[in-house]
């Protein structure tokens, strides 16, 4: 088996070949042969013939991801405390997120002067963020999951 150079679809970075995955960006190249239906006349494989799939930000496994932020409020009358969290995240992951923190800013977030405004932004915030985030999922098919638009 020989190696080669080739370029990562995502940031550009060279990956020596054969390679499973980017060391630079952490994109995962789903492994297509030339022997597949899609690729037939295709010399070798690469990571631009490949699809690739990227990380969840939260729990790492390799999937479809959507980019979602979901935030977290909690007013103690005198003082807030805020969490969030931000980036590519698994379908499980952004269900996970979103139930927590909604959960836990509509129970408690609004205790507190400024928390009265702030906890219904955020749970609205977060709805919007969770139903963007499950429709990029739901559009995503396997064979399109986490592929890369040319820019």
């Amino acid at each position: 088996m020989t190696t080669s150079l080739s370029s990562c679809p995502k940031c550009g970075a060279q990956v020596l070949q054969p390679s499973d995955s980017c060391v630079q960006c952490g994109v995962i190249f789903a492994k297509i042969r030339p022997e597949s239906a899609a690729l037939k006349g295709a010399a070798e494989w690469s990571p631009a013939t490949a699809i690739a799939t990227t990380r969840c930000d939260s729990c790492g496994m390799p999937g479809p991801v959507a980019n979602a932020e979901f935030r977290q409020h909690i007013g103690a009358f005198v003082m807030r405390f805020q969490k969030s969290v931000a980036g590519d995240l698994c379908e499980g992951c952004v269900s996970s997120y979103f139930w927590r923190f909604t959960a836990v800013t509509t129970l408690v977030g609004w205790c507190g002067v400024i928390s009265i405004f702030m906890a219904p932004i955020f749970v609205v915030l977060n709805i919007v963020n969770f139903a963007k985030a499950k429709s990029a999922l739901s559009r995503m098919t396997p064979a399109t999951a986490g592929a890369m638009r040319p820019r």
